[in-house]
């Protein structure tokens, strides 16, 4: 009955975008990985020494190989998925809320309320009604299971229980790779007692040090589990991941203050949610005074050794990884939503507790549960709505983060989709203004693309010839979207092409720039020129460093020929 009543309200609360569009980051991607898949092939997936990686989440990768061999990668289907497991966590989380009530009188009730909370808290709905936030909802599963039966070993003192807590924790590292974080919460939640005994200086400075331990062995293990793994899966890391390190080395101090401005940012997200937004790109440093206050109370917990000072002390954990991907090297948004996703399950538990502790008449507690329920349903559903199209989820971005160039882009892109191209070509200058770091070739082409729906070819042409050359004619996509324009019906395409062939012409001679002579060979072996193609192929890579990309991919199509 519990069980039917979390599915009503999952779907209640999330079921508006089971019809509802492709998110525009990722999801795309995502999709066109899917339609490779024609077999489980599971040496693949769990082996990849042909490629470099940032992520390594093969679980992640076998639910959407699931989803292309079952319903042939149906969204719909794929979304219900989403919710299914979003409710398996809910009722996970029920189970770890009772786990900490275990002599109340009302325990079953405070435990209905602990799993709705999580159902509803309005920091899942990124995490549920985004195709690609499912490694978020599937670690959880897992980590929520290996905490379940850590406590039932701690009730039952039986070792049978460790065994699938091991399990369940290692298929949450394999559903995504920073759940490795929960090793620090498997020692928090085994050094917790159910009755803790009073404290003395001594026992406190022991304590520390305690501390101390368990912090240097989970990180060790942590990092040489990762580091391991890595090497024996993949080719190498993505220089994304080298460069993180690098900022971290550079200055100790200044890493550490970032490290706590996203502690004190996702600690307040936690109980303070609003505003939502997808594209967090920074925030006040302000947040590191209160890191500072939670890190106390952290240490002061971590003395204390309550069950309950476990399960914070494992939310703290858990949201760690994200400390790291605030730097802004390895994520397209420095801090994200769905980033304390697994930490609810370990949070909300600990506030119905406080709740069901309080010292208040019933009824207001009863009103107080209500109202916090109340307000969590119908915000996530106005955010589940909102997720439901790219035209209203990035309309809100672009609003509440106004600096961020990427939501100003997928904003362009959503409006084109929908026609409104006066407004999209906006979009695409303000997202060109924001870049930062030199030239980037993206929002130049989606103005192009924008102006050929238009059927303003002569001014996407010229846009188009002016991205290859500011991007130096390493813009490939540049390139295929002449390729494209060439095509319409109302232009001469071998006048086209000929314009495309000179103007790259003229740059390869006056700049002799290897990347020019390759997209003069992509053009001609376009064509169908064997001949000229090899010869602008092979002047691509004598001339290209042995550094620059350029020459591996004119090796490669040397290599490989028409």
């Amino acid at each position: 009955m519990i069980a039917l009543l979390f599915c009503a309200l999952a779907l209640m609360t999330f079921g508006v975008v089971i019809d509802g569009e492709l998110i525009t980051v990722d999801d795309p991607d995502q999709m066109q990985r899917i339609e490779k898949r024609t077999s489980w092939n599971l040496e693949k997936t769990f082996i990849r020494k042909n490629t470099t990686g940032l992520y390594y989440r093969p679980l992640n990768t076998l639910s959407f190989t699931a989803d292309k061999l079952l319903w042939d990668a149906d969204t719909r289907v794929m979304h219900l998925e989403n919710i299914g497991f979003h409710t398996l966590n809910a009722l996970l989380v029920l189970l770890l809320t009772q786990s900490l009530l275990i002599a109340h009188r009302y325990r079953w009730h405070f435990s209905v309320l602990g799993g709705l909370l999580f159902l509803c808290h309005p920091l899942t709905a990124e995490s549920v009604n985004w195709l690609s936030g499912r490694t978020d909802i599937l670690a959880a599963t897992f980590v929520f299971s290996s905490a379940l039966c850590l406590m039932q070993f701690r009730i039952n003192r039986r070792f049978r229980w460790l065994l699938p807590a091991i399990f369940f924790a290692g298929m949450g590292v394999l559903a995504k790779e920073t759940s490795v974080a929960f090793l620090a919460g498997f020692g928090f939640l085994l050094w917790a007692q159910q009755n803790p005994t009073g404290l003395n200086y001594k026992k406190v400075i022991q304590r520390l040090f305690i501390l101390l331990g368990l912090l240097s062995v989970a990180g060790g293990t942590a990092w040489f589990l990762m580091v391991q793994m890595r090497e024996l899966i993949l080719k190498g890391d993505s220089s994304r991941i080298g460069l993180t390190l690098r900022i971290i080395d550079s200055d100790w101090f200044y890493s550490f203050f970032v490290c706590l401005r996203a502690l004190g940012f996702y600690f307040k997200k936690i109980f303070l949610p609003l505003p939502l937004n997808f594209a967090i790109i920074e925030v006040d440093p302000l947040y590191e005074l209160l890191a500072i206050s939670l890190l106390l109370l952290l240490v002061y917990l971590f003395i204390k050794r309550s069950i309950v000072s476990g399960y914070l002390l494992t939310a703290a954990a858990l949201v760690s990884p994200a400390f790291v991907i605030a730097f802004n090297q390895i994520a397209w948004t420095p801090y994200a939503e769905r980033y304390v996703y697994i930490s609810l399950g370990f949070v909300l538990p600990v506030v119905v507790v406080c709740l069901s502790t309080a010292k208040l008449a019933p009824r207001f507690i009863f009103a107080i549960c209500l109202l916090l329920l109340g307000t969590s349903f119908a915000i996530s559903l106005h955010r589940s709505w909102q997720w439901s199209t790219n035209e209203s989820l990035w309309a809100d971005t672009v609003k509440k983060s106004p600096l961020s160039e990427k939501a100003w882009n997928n904003y362009g892109v959503a409006l084109v989709e929908q026609g409104r191209i006066d407004e999209a070509e906006k979009c695409f200058s303000v997202a060109a203004s924001k870049y930062r770091f030199g030239y980037h070739d993206k929002y130049d082409i989606n103005m192009a693309v924008a102006m050929m729906e238009r059927q303003d070819y002569d001014y996407a042409r010229l846009k188009l010839l002016d991205v290859i050359k500011q991007s130096k004619g390493n813009s490939n996509r540049a390139v295929n979207v002449f390729l494209e324009l060439s095509e319409e019906e109302s232009l001469d395409r071998t006048t086209i092409i000929q314009e495309l062939r000179t103007f790259l012409l003229q740059l390869a001679t006056d700049t002799t720039t290897a990347a020019y002579y390759y997209q003069l060979g992509r053009l001609e072996k376009n064509e169908h020129n064997k001949e000229l193609s090899q010869r602008y192929f092979t002047q691509a890579y004598h001339l290209a460093a042995e550094s620059d990309p350029i020459r591996n991919k004119a090796d490669k199509e040397l290599t490989e020929g028409f």
